[in-house]
């Protein structure tokens, strides 16, 4: 997953729309598989690389629009639930 990620940073550098798509395909391909979903890391990093191809294809509206998060998996589910927490964040209830 890592090497398709660098694969598509590179492609978006050089502005080579087919290598980032393809790199895009590999990493969503192994998130949908890992349980985890590839750990919120490499989620961020493909949304800015899915939003950068849109601006590279001049989509410029679907590149502004704000994109529906998937649902978690059972396994993100319960690590999501013990964060975020007011407590956790230093906030009062």
């Amino acid at each position: 997953m890592e090497w398709a990620l660098a694969m598509g940073d590179r492609a978006r550098r050089r502005h080579e729309v087919w290598v980032l798509e393809s790199g895009l395909n590999v990493v969503r391909s192994a998130i949908a598989t890992l349980p985890d979903g590839g750990g919120l890391d490499a989620r961020a990093r493909v949304r800015l690389l899915e939003a950068q191809l849109l601006v590279m294809k001049a989509e410029y509206g679907e590149a502004a629009k704000p994109q529906l998060r998937p649902p978690l998996s059972p396994n993100m589910r319960s690590s999501a639930a013990g964060r975020n927490r007011p407590a956790d964040r230093g906030l009062d209830s």
